[in-house]
């Protein structure tokens, strides 16, 4: 079948391209690439993925959740604060 991850960076959704589309976006999460992060966003929505973040640093080793949880809410303001100026323009 068709790879999710097709237009990310990283295979996220190998060996299993039927994988649930929350579990690539918690994949995506985890990893913390910007842009495949923004490419989720734009897929999936912003509410989405900001809706599989608890889940996403629940998975991660409990020492990094706090740097991630840094990272990743810092992407997701960038991210919101893009899409206010484009609707805004």
């Amino acid at each position: 079948g068709v790879r999710k991850s097709a237009d990310l960076s990283l295979p996220y959704d190998w060996p299993n391209p039927a994988m649930a589309d929350n579990t690539l976006i918690q994949a995506v999460l985890r990893r913390a690439r910007y842009a495949d992060l923004v490419r989720v966003c734009m897929d999936y929505g912003l509410p989405v993925v900001q809706a599989q973040l608890p889940r996403a640093l629940a998975a991660a080793p409990e020492a990094e959740r706090p740097v991630l949880s840094r990272i990743l809410l810092r992407m997701l303001r960038s991210i919101q604060i893009a899409y206010s100026e484009q609707s805004a323009a």
